[in-house]
């Protein structure tokens, strides 16, 4: 048990160290400069910035003129809601925003329809009046018979069925839900050149993941912007442009084209082959000689020279004694 004494010295150490500890920590404490007579200047409040994104220019819709000139009602619509959205701008708001950028009939087509509401519906009448106005089926038709012009580069006629298929979206909503496959699979159909339409169809089979923009960017890659523009045939153009040293990848497009075709004349050569052989594998199966006919021979006396009705031995039969139309007897075959 401890004594005192040793109580007593502990206590001594402890204090000790902590009187040291007090020490130290005043050291320090003297160390730190004293900011208390420092003046301290508020900061005044800063106004942040707003950046506000640059718009475009919002030409303004008149309806149908004689000189054709002033923007299309279908470009016009897209670039309002572009706008709207990027202002977010609802209802009345977007309403008026509409109306300031209208005039002349297409103004008073608004104006004489009284207050709307909902700046959708005031898109949908300009589309309604000043528009093509044709119906789904009509669009579909277009869609799906349209051909690539003779004049006509391959990212015009990508855009054109493009602007297709966004005309026709709002309207079905089973064509919107499979509309890049679908715009993919009319491309390949739709562009003029026969190698392209080939090219196009393996790789909408091979690369099923490929968007309709990068298939089309990817053909532009090989063949050039302008496609096969101002040619029938554009495997003649190709040639023309390889013989003149034109762009390299041209001629590689060609060659693997053609590539193509000589495989598919020896897969075809193949299977006529295979089909010939199978035929003939089917004749020595099947060439067992068939039991031959028998002849028709006469009901009455068996002769293979005549039938019942012209048998010598039919007036005897039936002026017999079992009486007309009745067969007694029979002359009996060897």
């Amino acid at each position: 048990m401890a004594t005192l004494e040793q109580l007593q010295e502990e206590f001594a150490a402890l204090k000790t160290r902590f009187e040291a500890q007090v020490q130290e920590n005043a050291d320090l404490r003297s160390r730190i400069p004293d900011q208390s007579d420092q003046s301290v200047t508020p900061t005044p409040n800063v106004v942040q910035p707003i950046y506000v994104t640059s718009t475009m220019r919002l030409e303004t819709f008149k309806g149908a003129t004689s000189d054709g000139k002033g923007p299309d009602v279908l470009e016009w619509v897209g670039d309002v809601r572009s706008q709207l959205t990027s202002r977010r701008m609802k209802g009345e708001q977007a309403v008026a925003f509409i109306v300031e950028h209208t005039g002349g009939k297409a103004r008073q087509e608004i104006k004489g329809r009284g207050k709307l509401q909902d700046p959708e519906e005031v898109l949908r009448i300009q589309l309604k009046v000043f528009g093509d106005n044709q119906s789904l089926s009509q669009l579909l038709q277009r869609f799906y018979t349209y051909r690539q012009a003779d004049d006509e580069d391959l990212i015009g006629c990508s855009l054109k069925l493009l602007g297709l298929s966004n005309r026709i979206c709002p309207l079905d909503a089973a064509f919107k839900a499979s509309k890049d496959k679908t715009l993919k699979a009319r491309f390949a159909d739709a562009v003029r050149d026969e190698a392209l339409q080939r090219e196009l169809r393996r790789l909408n089979v091979e690369s099923p993941g490929l968007t309709f923009f990068e298939l089309r960017d990817r053909v532009v890659d090989w063949v050039g912007p302008s496609g096969v523009k101002g040619h029938r045939d554009g495997r003649k153009q190709a040639t023309v442009q390889e013989a003149r040293g034109g762009d390299s990848s041209d001629g590689e497009v060609l060659r693997l084209l053609k590539q193509h075709e000589v495989e598919m004349k020896e897969q075809q050569t193949k299977l006529d082959h295979l089909m010939a052989s199978l035929s003939k594998k089917e004749k020595t199966g099947n060439s067992a000689p068939r039991k031959q006919r028998q002849p028709l021979l006469c009901y009455i006396c068996r002769s293979p020279d005549h039938l019942r009705a012209k048998c010598p031995f039919l007036p005897m039969i039936e002026s017999g004694p079992a009486g007309e139309g009745q067969n007694a007897s029979k002359p009996q075959s060897n």
